[in-house]
């Protein structure tokens, strides 16, 4: 799953950021989010050689398209399938 879990309340909380974010996924189900460039956020997504390219270049300033995704293997999620459950945090239709 995919977002910020409170241990508290024992539920995932909707993070507007994240909602807003660029959204790939792999082959194996992994859900990569990329924050909007306005935001002072991170990068979500599995600890892989992927996610390591994808910060890298969101560091450097790059641009993420459907494109970027393609060249990485990934699948672009488009904003009408995005998801969000404070059981299961993020996912996508």
């Amino acid at each position: 799953m995919t977002g910020f879990y409170n241990n508290e309340t024992g539920f995932y909380e909707d993070v507007p950021w994240l909602r807003e974010g660029i959204w790939y996924e792999d082959d194996n189900g992994f859900l990569y989010i990329i924050p909007p460039q306005d935001a002072i956020a991170e990068c979500e997504g599995p600890d892989n050689d992927i996610m390591d390219i994808i910060e890298a270049h969101s560091r450097e300033g790059g641009i993420f398209d459907e494109t970027y995704g393609e060249m990485l293997g990934l699948m672009y999620i488009h904003d009408f399938l995005k998801r969000f459950s404070d059981y299961e945090g993020y996912y996508h239709a």
